[in-house]
């Protein structure tokens, strides 16, 4: 048999080696070439055409690939060129936010985590410290910093009453100053702009007076030089004063200003009856009116008194008119108490007119004016009739006269007038005498004795 093709190239392999020669072919790189078939391409430095053999070199100098040259590259393919967070299309957060998310720094401005998942139970707290957020539902009262109770805090918070959980004994203005505005002190002293001195002190002046400082009451003292008080009211508006003894009646005092009036008055206890409204103020034409609504001494505005119903001064009168009745007079210096009073006259106030027993009495001490007049006549000729007025039976000297009779049965008269200091509820009379050796009779025709109050004692 013959040398097949592949006995003679295994002969070959085995014997002498042998170095391949250069040529044309093989002038750009050492190539084994044990397949026999070069038809697939030429091998060249630089290739030209689609089948040309490529050497590592040129591969490498083909492709230096930057971030700015991407040529042949897909958009996964990876590079090492340096370049910043921001300047990838997908995204818009930055290099120092990354930083902040992983640096364990606070990132609240970044995210939240408000609807986290938390699996820590408030019962099993592994790994979490004393200030770990947890979502397990507990009340305030489980805290360990506090007592209070849910329901407290909701008291609290929710615009109700809330006296029992904590109290304030101050209270300061709205910017701050002053601090305090009011104040309440151990003594149950409230104070608005001062420490209070009362009752009720509106400062921040602290006293007019020593004996305020220890008073259950109210003070207002604003410290200014000129200070206000104003009630308001649409219909009406008082002010009342009163004592809530055990003694009904006691003369509560009422200040109110109603209508065209301002009065001040006398009340009961119940507040349902005037007893006595003693001042009223006339806003329309200035007339001020003292004493009741229907009895008042008015003093117009331009200082003219009137009187008005049963008001007036105290005054009282006795008389007789026409008389015809003796009355004998022993003789004597000792004056006789006069008998012939028949009627009373007009009288007011605590004056009394007292005819049947020949007197007036006083009610209220004070100055009177009094005023005698009388004529008659006596049953003898020749003699001189004293006359005087007397004050709880002592004699007035400058309220006294005479007359002198020079025929019997004749008319004669005279009068005396003067001012005299009355003492309370005392009696006020007229008394005669004569100078005759004998008894006379005495009949009065006309006599009058009044009295009017002009003053105080």
């Amino acid at each position: 048999m013959g040398y097949t093709k592949e006995k003679r190239l295994i002969n070959k392999i085995k014997g002498k080696s042998q170095v391949e020669k250069r040529t044309p072919i093989a002038t750009d790189m050492f190539l084994p070439n044990h397949s026999g078939d070069h038809s697939a391409g030429n091998v060249r430095q630089t290739p030209t055409q689609d089948l040309d053999l490529v050497n590592k070199k040129y591969v490498d100098d083909q492709f230096p690939v930057t971030h700015a040259s991407t040529t042949g590259q897909t958009t996964d393919d990876h590079h090492a060129e340096s370049h910043t967070i921001a300047s990838h299309n997908d995204t818009t957060a930055t290099g120092a936010e990354l930083e902040t998310l992983t640096d364990t720094s606070n990132a609240d401005a970044l995210h939240d985590h408000t609807n986290a998942s938390v699996t820590v139970t408030h019962a099993s707290t592994t790994g979490q410290t004393t200030d770990d957020h947890h979502a397990q539902s507990h009340t305030v009262a489980s805290h360990s910093d506090t007592t209070a109770t849910g329901a407290e805090l909701n008291t609290l918070t929710d615009d109700s009453m809330a006296d029992t959980l904590h109290r304030h004994s101050e209270l300061s203005a709205s910017d701050g100053t002053p601090d305090p505005a009011l104040q309440v002190n151990a003594s149950g002293n409230v104070g608005v702009n001062v420490t209070p001195v009362t009752r009720l002190h509106i400062g921040p002046g602290t006293g007019v007076a020593a004996w305020f400082t220890t008073a259950d009451g109210f003070l207002l003292d604003p410290n200014a030089g000129s200070a206000r008080f104003a009630l308001v009211g649409s219909a009406r508006a008082e002010v009342i004063l009163f004592d809530d003894g055990a003694t009904a009646d006691q003369g509560m005092f009422r200040f109110i200003s109603e209508g065209e009036q301002s009065k001040f008055q006398l009340i009961n206890d119940a507040f349902t009856n005037i007893e006595q409204q003693f001042i009223t103020l006339n806003h329309s034409d200035g007339e001020t009116r003292v004493g009741s609504t229907t009895n008042y001494m008015a003093v117009e505005s331009d200082g003219d008194v009137n009187f008005v119903g049963g008001a007036g001064l105290q005054f009282g009168e006795i008389y007789v008119a026409d008389g015809s009745t003796a009355q004998t007079i022993a003789t004597g210096a000792t004056y006789t108490k006069s008998t012939a009073f028949a009627t009373n006259g007009v009288s007011n106030g605590s004056v009394t007119a007292d005819a049947a027993n020949d007197k007036i009495t006083i009610g209220k001490e004070g100055m009177y004016k009094v005023n005698v007049t009388l004529n008659g006549s006596i049953d003898t000729a020749n003699t001189r009739i004293d006359f005087a007025v007397f004050n709880d039976g002592t004699i007035c000297d400058n309220v006294k006269g005479y007359f002198e009779f020079v025929a019997a049965n004749r008319e004669c008269g005279g009068s005396a007038c003067g001012i005299i200091d009355v003492a309370e509820n005392k009696d006020i009379d007229v008394r005669v005498r004569h100078d005759d050796g004998g008894n006379v009779d005495v009949t009065c025709v006309n006599v009058n004795l009044n009295v009017v109050q002009i003053g105080g004692t």
